[in-house]
């Protein structure tokens, strides 16, 4: 069962990441949305940090990924006239609970 939710938690974390970079590659040109590429800048990053771990085997970063996520999301809902920030935002709520959901199995 923990390979599963760690496998899950894998998958999760990669699309959270693929749709960070995208959400913030979208809000580049935008006015007023610098906050909102940086957050998504520093979320994907935190993904990949998170996966990497992972693979390795620990969880060490879940906690911090889940928590950066969250502000991703916060952010994100900000902005619920741009689609990349719906899909961002979505995507960041599931990572947060897939990340907590994996610590919580220790």
């Amino acid at each position: 069962m923990e390979e599963m939710m760690l496998e899950h938690c894998i998958e999760i974390c990669t699309r959270c990441q693929d749709e960070c970079n995208a959400c913030a590659v979208a809000c580049v040109p935008l006015s007023g949305l610098e906050a909102c590429v940086h957050i998504c800048q520093d979320c994907a990053a935190e993904c990949a940090n998170c996966i990497l771990a992972m693979r390795s085997g620990s969880l060490r970063e879940c906690g911090s990924c889940a928590d950066v996520c969250e502000r991703c999301a916060i952010e994100c809902e900000k902005y619920l006239e741009i689609t990349n920030c719906i899909h961002c935002a979505e995507i960041c709520r599931e990572c947060v609970r897939a990340c907590r959901e994996s610590v919580a199995m220790v």
